[in-house]
């Protein structure tokens, strides 16, 4: 099965919104394109499109259960928290992995701490990118990267 597939599309800001239009069908509307124009008024794109189902290595989880998770309980705690390693867990992803609901009959949403167990290879390593981010900037840890 073919994983990644290349198409031509155009991107217009049409009034205050703009468009990606891929074979003259709308595939996306919203700020991305918006970036991409760059103030100018459509340009053209080359879109790439790739499964995105590659499941999370244990690499991943080995990193994020044993380095992550620790760096950010000790910050967390030096700011006054009394987290041990499954609340921080929880914490973080609660914060930075979240799952959606929403009720069809009122349009409310509620939010959960996501699965890492659904996570993708790609969804962890942003996620742990993410708290990377947090920890440096917020609990003034730095997290060393991954043994290769």
């Amino acid at each position: 099965m073919k994983q990644t597939v290349t198409g031509y599309g155009r991107i217009k800001r049409i009034g205050n919104s703009v468009e990606l239009k891929i074979n003259g069908k709308i595939a996306f509307n919203g700020q991305l394109c918006d970036i991409i124009l760059n103030g100018k008024p459509e340009c053209g794109v080359i879109v790439t499109v790739k499964r995105n189902s590659e499941p999370k290595s244990n690499e991943q989880l080995k990193y994020y259960f044993g380095v992550v998770v620790p760096y950010c309980m000790l910050g967390l705690n030096a700011l006054g928290w009394r987290f041990d390693q499954k609340k921080t867990d929880q914490f973080l992803r609660k914060k930075f992995f979240v799952d959606e609901e929403s009720n069809t009959e009122t349009g409310e949403i509620e939010s959960f701490p996501g699965e890492l167990s659904k996570a993708t290879i790609l969804e962890l390593s942003e996620y742990i990118e993410e708290i990377i981010q947090f920890a440096e900037e917020d609990l003034g840890v730095k997290i060393p990267q991954p043994e290769k």
